[in-house]
């Protein structure tokens, strides 16, 4: 079954490109002196996350209640301005952050304890930046650590222990496709209107569909009947992109109709699949393997409108009852650090 959602966007989305040392001492690992080390309390447990634009969990930092999302396009962990002072973090070295707006220098704090589930990790360093309605973002050495299934339809998570379990010897217990995507978890051979648009990184950190630059996505720009000029966001600046809907997006052995895209013109090295396209289906990351496992469950089709059109000032508008989707479309924000300059 297909679901008709309209959308509106004053779009707003952070894209934080790379993350480089200029502080402290030690060598470094993609631009921080310790991404951190972690254990898990027990083979396999269940978790819940909020299933809004991004995936909310609550965790603990410091032994401080916090409210992170789950993001595996950010390559390290992220912490707010506002957390930081609150769980007084210690700043141990201050990193070059380059976003899609450009470079700019920030704090590096020292997570002593973190715990999420099963998971505790110590000794992280998160680059610290002024996030708002969220204490701080999981990144990728999360994923590292795990193999983790995510449910968008329940926001159920399982976080299994990848010692004792591997996704490739269990994907007949989940169904669905693997794919070999890499640490990095980057999908290969994605089609849009018939146009081999290269690889995407899964980004479940990204409120978007798919995104891409001019590069690689003016062809499909050109050819599109309807569009919306939009603007992302990041901390230090903003970037003029076009939003529209595509007509087929394919990556064997999926196929879906109508699905949002934005094509930005500043560069982008790699492009991003995010929320609006993962929401439609189960997904098992097993990222220390480099593999993922996609499963279909809904499929859900867009089409942009004018606000005017619209009978709410929510940027997602119901097209009908039967509409089992969000109903609210925040200001997104993307976090993706990349490795040492």
């Amino acid at each position: 079954m297909s679901f008709l959602v309209r959308i509106c966007l004053s779009f707003s989305t952070i894209s934080l490109l790379s993350l480089s040392a200029c502080g402290g001492g030690g060598g470094t690992v993609g631009g921080l002196s310790s991404r951190g080390s972690f254990t898990l309390t027990s083979a396999e447990a269940e978790a819940f996350a909020r299933v809004a634009e991004f995936l909310f969990v609550d965790a603990v930092v410091n032994g401080v209640p916090a409210r992170f999302i789950l993001d595996t396009g950010a390559d390290a962990f992220v912490i707010s301005e506002e957390f930081a002072a609150r769980a007084e973090l210690e700043i141990v070295s201050q990193a070059q952050v380059t976003t899609i707006a450009g470079s700019s220098t920030v704090d590096v704090a020292r997570i002593s304890e973190f715990s999420f589930a099963n998971v505790v990790g110590v000794d992280i360093d998160a680059a610290v930046l002024p996030l708002t309605n969220l204490d701080g973002i999981i990144g990728l050495p999360f994923f590292e650590a795990v193999v983790l299934s995510v449910d968008y339809s329940s926001g159920r998570l399982v976080i299994r222990d990848p010692a004792t379990f591997s996704l490739e010897e269990n994907q007949s217990m989940f169904g669905g496709e693997l794919f070999r995507v890499g640490s990095s978890l980057v999908l290969d051979g994605v089609i849009v209107d018939g146009v081999d648009i290269g690889s995407l990184r899964i980004d479940t950190g990204s409120s978007g569909g798919i995104r891409v630059d001019a590069a690689r996505g003016q062809t499909l720009l050109d050819q599109a009947s309807d569009i919306l000029p939009v603007l992302s966001s990041a901390t230090n600046g903003q970037v003029p992109g076009t939003a529209f809907i595509v007509s087929e997006f394919s990556r064997d052995p999926f196929f879906l109709e109508n699905q949002f895209m934005i094509v930005q013109s500043a560069p982008l090295d790699i492009g991003l699949l995010g929320s609006l396209v993962l929401r439609q289906f189960f997904i098992v990351f097993d990222a220390s393997r480099g593999t993922m496992v996609l499963r279909q469950e809904r499929a859900f089709e867009y089409a942009l409108v004018d606000a005017s059109d619209l009978f709410t000032t929510n940027p997602f508008a119901r097209a009908g009852s039967n509409l089992d989707v969000p109903a609210v479309f925040d200001s997104g924000l993307r976090v993706g650090i990349g490795s040492a300059l």
